[in-house]
């Protein structure tokens, strides 16, 4: 099967090669065929203190625990 455009790419790197990987990218592919996308992540407050305590290593329970005092 072939295709008639190019191939979308995610492209993690190193933050310090940020605007060289870019350059290449544009170098590679052409402006026309680039483009930088992000992505923004938004959590309801419940959900972002159950997700810190969490990265945190504080028990389901506590995170529950924390999670109930905070108010909708």
């Amino acid at each position: 099967m072939t295709r008639d455009e190019e191939p979308d790419t995610d492209v993690d790197f190193d933050s310090d090669r940020r605007d060289e990987v870019i350059q290449w990218v544009y170098e590679r592919y052409g402006r026309r065929n680039a483009a930088q996308v992000a992505n923004v992540i938004t959590y309801r407050p419940r959900s972002a203190v159950r997700d810190m305590a969490k990265a945190l290593g504080y028990s389901t329970g506590q995170q529950d625990a924390w999670s109930k005092q905070i108010d909708g």
